[in-house]
């Protein structure tokens, strides 16, 4: 299948610059009946050869930005590494200004859950990736000038971004409006404004009779207090709000009959001899009464608004799946707004999606400075559930400059120990002498454990672990075969050491061994980008059994030295004595 991402003639409108050197790059193709096919190398055909690909020497060359969308789609387009990059690095930044464009171009009301997908793109990390992608193209002479004109474009994209954003805020509800007004909500229910509403929506209703399935039941009260959350978040005065959600109840019970006239108020508001019959005074009755319940229902609403606000203070927040783009998300989709600290940490995949069920899109967690009382609320609301299963970690009061970027990491090593930039600026040659400590406590007491076994059940189920030398080299990890599916457990020093550094077992798997890091995707889904451990970071290094890397979802846990491990462990199945990790 073609890896490449689509690109056609229209690249240059698009980005507003004229790309000449990517307009230029050229690709042998072979023409079929209605699509070009890429040529197989040689005379041998194997099963990942599209079937229709002829030979090389009936190919002729073509542009490619003017026949990729005719390329056929199980070809593989392969080209060299400048002109890849900077295929890939086009695509993406003309893909963002198009959605952009289209953001722009949206006439829909505006929300803070809109506004949440609109700041989810371009996803964390995806601007270092493009960045890259543009170095890598500028190395090569052709195309110098277009990674220029390409960075260009995506430095203009990145600030029209912030505008719109800041733009499209203005014109949703006020947060301190949108937060306090849903706060009421929730807490006028269950009174007995509420128990009167219910009283006219069963007044209307009437009691059930068979399966009723044509019964159209209706809701006073979660039509009145959801029009006057609208007008109130958006800032409307108590008159307005309560003008419009007295008109929404009247759209609500519009050609309304009374089924059930228990339900109507003890004391009669019309005398019964002015009307034709019993159905036309109840009729009567309820035009009487209704607008009395919603009024009552108005003012309680006012009063639980009345008791929300806070003091103007701000506080750290750590919000685990993020981005806020989700339908749970809308009562808090606001605080996608409120300023970031630090980096955003790869957290896996989007527990609940839009329609409930789960999503495919990757999570993150991310430190933000939000409003303290909202802080406290939301803690407040999820200290019903378990300690694991809770999604915010309160932090301290913010109080500006680095003091709260130091808060920040500090909550963030929750989610993951190793954080980018805690060994930048480091000889890459210097290793502690805690992290020699333990790597000489690991070499004797497992020693050759990297060396595959030589029976295939051992080898997949058991445990294979490996400590740098003195010397610190990766040479045996290039060596060893090593598989992206497995799990491995890394022993890495984590922390700046002109701070405070501590030990940590980080969980992943294997993106690539570089020169002095290995490459590991820190969470089990493995599509998020890896994050690269410094070779003198790394204590130890263990290929978890097979059995293990099926059920372990951990992200990271504290570092156990050799010490503290037991002397060994049956294999499940073969009764083989190996070597525990944890």
């Amino acid at each position: 299948m073609n890896a490449l991402p689509a690109l056609g003639p229209l690249v240059h409108e698009q980005l507003g610059v004229e790309l000449t050197g990517l307009a230029a790059v050229t690709i042998a193709l072979t023409k079929g009946r209605s699509k070009y096919h890429v040529p197989r190398a040689d005379l041998r055909r194997s099963y990942t050869d599209c079937r229709h690909a002829g030979e090389a020497k009936d190919a002729a060359s073509y542009r490619l930005l003017e026949v990729f969308d005719a390329i056929c789609k199980h070809c593989t387009v392969v080209l060299p590494p400048g002109a890849e990059a900077l295929w890939r690095a086009a695509a993406a930044v003309a893909g963002h200004r198009a959605r952009l464009a289209r953001a722009r171009d949206g006439d829909g009301a505006r929300t803070w859950v809109a506004y949440a997908r609109h700041a989810a793109h371009p996803a964390p990390g995806e601007d270092e990736q493009i960045r890259q992608w543009l170095v890598r193209a500028a190395g090569e002479e052709a195309l110098a000038v277009d990674a220029r004109l390409s960075t260009g474009a995506w430095e203009s994209f990145l600030g029209e971004r912030v505008a719109f954003l800041e733009e499209y805020a203005e014109g949703c509800p006020g947060i301190g409006a949108y937060d306090g007004a849903r706060q009421a909500v929730e807490r006028a229910r269950r009174s007995p404004e509420q128990a009167m509403c219910d009283q006219v929506s069963a007044a209307v209703s009437g009691p059930i009779r068979g399966y009723a399935v044509w019964r159209r039941d209706l809701d006073v009260w979660s039509t009145t207090s959801r029009a006057w959350l609208v007008a109130r978040s958006r800032g409307a005065s108590a008159r307005t709000a309560a003008e419009f959600a007295r008109d929404a109840a009247a759209g609500e019970l519009a050609g309304a009959h009374v089924r059930d006239v228990t339900r109507l108020p003890p004391v009669a508001a019309t005398c019964g001899a002015s009307h034709a019959g019993p159905a036309e005074w109840a009729n009567a009755e309820l035009a009487a009464w209704w607008p009395t319940v919603v009024g009552a229902a108005c003012e309680r609403l006012e009063a639980a608004f009345e008791e929300e606000g806070g003091d103007g203070s701000s506080r750290l927040l750590l919000i685990r799946d993020w981005p806020l783009t989700g339908a749970r998300d809308e009562p808090i989709a606001y605080l996608a707004a409120c300023p970031t600290l630090g980096p955003v940490l790869a957290f896996g995949t989007h527990r609940v999606d839009e329609y409930g069920g789960r999503s495919r899109g990757l999570s993150y967690a991310a430190v933000i400075t939000a409003p303290a009382h909202v802080v406290a609320k939301l803690d407040a609301d999820q200290a019903r559930f378990r300690e694991d299963e809770r999604r915010f970690t309160v932090g301290p009061a913010a109080a500006g400059g680095d003091a709260d970027l130091a808060a920040a990491r500090v909550l963030l090593r929750e989610v993951f120990p190793f954080l980018p930039g805690d060994a930048d600026g480091e000889d890459m040659t210097v290793v502690s002498e805690v992290v020699r400590r333990e790597r000489r406590a690991v070499r004797t007491a497992f020693p050759d454990q990297l060396k595959a076994s030589e029976d295939p059940y051992t080898a997949h189920h058991g445990l294979r672990i490996w400590a740098p030398n003195e010397d610190g080299g990766l040479a045996p990890l290039h060596e060893e075969r090593l598989y992206p599916h497995q799990l491995l457990r890394l022993d890495v020093e984590c922390g700046r050491r002109d701070e405070q550094t501590f030990l940590a077992s980080i969980f992943g798997s294997l993106a690539g061994v570089g020169e002095g890091h290995i490459d590991v995707r820190p969470v089990a889904e493995g599509r998020h980008p890896p994050v690269a451990i410094p070779a003198h970071r790394l204590v130890a290094l263990i290929i978890l059994p097979g059995w293990q890397s099926r059920h372990d979802e951990r992200t990271w846990q504290p570092y156990e030295s050799v010490d503290a491990q037991e002397a060994a462990t049956p294999s499940p199945r073969s009764g083989r004595r190996l070597r525990p990790v944890d």
